[in-house]
């Protein structure tokens, strides 16, 4: 999440970054969203029926989307800032 974060707050509006919480209670989920300072969007899957869409292999994993709502690649783990960045650079041409 820290690395989603300063990629988020980094690339502004040039990209949407949404998170998936699975599985939490919307009221915990919400406390430590804020306590660890997230400002991109999140959305609250209870039953991980959003995951499994995607054919998830487990949390957490980063799923990029096209403009056209088309799955292109996806990222199983954590990753760093930097791999982000080059990630999102390389698969839409933003920096």
């Amino acid at each position: 999440m820290p690395a989603l974060e300063a990629a988020h707050r980094q690339l502004g509006n040039r990209v949407v970054f949404v998170g998936i919480d699975e599985y939490d209670q919307k009221d915990a989920a919400l406390s430590f969203l804020h306590k660890v300072g997230t400002t991109y969007a999140i959305g609250f899957d209870p039953s991980g029926q959003v995951a499994a869409m995607f054919g998830s292999p487990g949390t957490p994993t980063t799923v990029f989307i096209s403009k056209e709502g088309r799955e292109i690649d996806y990222h199983q783990g954590p990753f760093t800032e930097g791999d982000l960045l080059n990630d999102v650079n390389q698969l839409f041409g933003i920096d």
